[in-house]
């Protein structure tokens, strides 16, 4: 029997538009009914997940990719990048002409005020902050680095060498880094561990490749049809695409079949 969901945000619940649908909001309480626990694990900051998932009791959220971890308002984990690996990200990031973000829990930083790079920002609509002067040794949990010609994949490798750091691929235009092994997979297993559930007892949703790490750490584990194939190749099933509701399609079978 399954005791915990645990699923990404963009492209995974979300669609296309940045919208989370409606149902999930019932959906996740009728769960909690069942005795199943709801946990998000994405890319984005604290607040911004607090505030999708607003009125709702005891939602476990893992955020910055697994850098910050709360459950029942009680910090489970929050760790920082230190500012010598910041300033090596940075070097690199501006050799290949991509764009830093970021990530503290209070906000999205931005140093760049290039008009095609907010541009694109914006599509993702998330409130972020411009600043002349980013302070490196402050509590930055994830740095994002945004490619305006959709090809974030060729820069994985240019990262390579800071070995004290994981580089993931998030979508098309996007590099996420974080510390080495704080992932969401390790993320999720810490909040296995304090809810005392079992990773057989566990099913996962995600759509990239920061989300493997969820799927390897879950009895059952759903890449969107969205997926790109070196994602998909580590679920056990597919689900529908973002853009169809595919989590809202599965977890309606699944609390079908709990209520029978």
């Amino acid at each position: 029997m399954f005791k915990l969901v645990v699923t990404d945000i963009d492209g995974t619940l979300m669609n296309d538009s940045s919208e989370v649908p409606e149902e999930i909001f019932d959906l996740i309480q009728l769960l909690q009914l069942q005795n199943v626990k709801f946990a998000v694990a994405s890319g984005r900051q604290i607040k911004d997940l607090k505030k999708i998932f607003k009125g709702l009791n005891d939602v476990c959220y893992i955020a910055h990719n697994g850098s910050y971890v709360e459950f029942g308002g009680a910090e489970l984990r929050n760790l920082a990048i230190p500012e010598n690996s910041i300033e090596e990200i940075i070097q690199i990031a501006y050799r290949y002409n991509l764009f830093p973000m970021f990530y503290t829990n209070d906000a999205i930083l931005i140093q760049d005020d290039d008009t095609r790079f907010i541009s694109k920002l914006n599509t993702y609509k998330v409130t972020y902050t411009y600043t002349s002067k980013i302070n490196l040794s402050g509590e930055i949990g994830k740095v994002s680095l945004m490619s305006l010609d959709d090809n974030a994949s060729n820069f994985k490798d240019k990262f390579s060498s800071l070995s004290d750091l994981d580089t993931y691929v998030s979508c098309k235009d996007l590099i996420d880094i974080n510390l080495a092994n704080c992932n969401k997979g390790t993320a999720l297993a810490l909040v296995q561990e304090t809810m005392g559930i079992l990773p057989k007892e566990t099913i996962s949703f995600g759509d990239a490749e920061n989300d493997i790490s969820l799927f390897k750490n879950s009895g059952l584990s759903y890449a969107m049809m969205n997926a790109p194939l070196s994602v998909k190749q580590y679920a056990d099933q597919i689900a529908p695409s973002n853009n169809h509701k595919g989590v809202i399609t599965v977890l309606s079978d699944i609390l079908k079949a709990l209520q029978s």
